[in-house]
């Protein structure tokens, strides 16, 4: 069953949700990731992975004041984790 079919059966299954956007974000398909990741990060605010592809995201856009809390919340994350 592929990510898309899960996401649709069970929406409230965050790691699948995190899995597809990481999925979309390699593949070039930001359009795609980005609700994906907002959705991830609504439901969970304690991973820095997740904020840090979010922020670049925007970067790419060349949104950078919507970018900058993302990257500032998962250096700040990190340093704390590790």
């Amino acid at each position: 069953m592929g990510l898309h079919k899960i996401i649709v059966l069970s929406p409230n299954d965050m790691d699948t949700t995190k899995q597809l956007a990481i999925l979309m974000f390699n593949k070039g398909r930001f359009k795609e990731a980005e609700p994906l990741f907002a959705r991830y990060i609504a439901h969970n605010d304690d991973d820095y992975k997740v904020d840090y592809y979010y922020g670049q995201i925007f970067w790419r856009r060349k949104d950078y004041d919507a970018a900058k809390p993302f990257f500032t919340k998962a250096s700040v994350k990190r340093v704390s984790c590790g």
